[in-house]
């Protein structure tokens, strides 16, 4: 007897994947994601994939990140500093504190 068939659905993606449920709706929508299937109830479309098609495809999708680009420095005055060069705790924390004095100034009367 043959095995049945696992169906995924949204929001098992979703679990699989970290991915938005919304972003997996417009994915299967437009046919982007192999051998999707739905089912129309009332107004109301549940989005189905083969889990077994689908691994296959998510494992193709993956690409290898660097998580730091090489062309990104830390700056030479703060060790753990920002990535930008130049780039200062105290300049931040007077640009910060420039914008907090900003946004808390009461609204001018033109």
């Amino acid at each position: 007897m043959d095995q049945p068939v696992e169906w995924l659905r949204v929001s098992d993606l979703v679990r699989r994947t970290g991915m938005s449920m919304r972003y997996w709706q417009r994915q299967m929508a437009t046919g982007r994601v192999p051998g999707t299937s739905y089912k129309q109830l009332g107004k109301r479309r549940i989005y189905l994939v083969r889990a077994a098609g689908f691994d296959a495809w998510w494992r193709e999708q993956l690409v290898e990140v660097n998580a730091t680009p090489s062309h990104t420095m830390i700056s030479p005055e703060v060790p753990d500093g920002p990535p930008i060069p130049g780039l200062t705790n105290r300049w931040i924390r007077t640009a910060s504190r420039q914008q907090i004095m900003r946004l808390l100034r009461p609204p001018r009367d033109d």
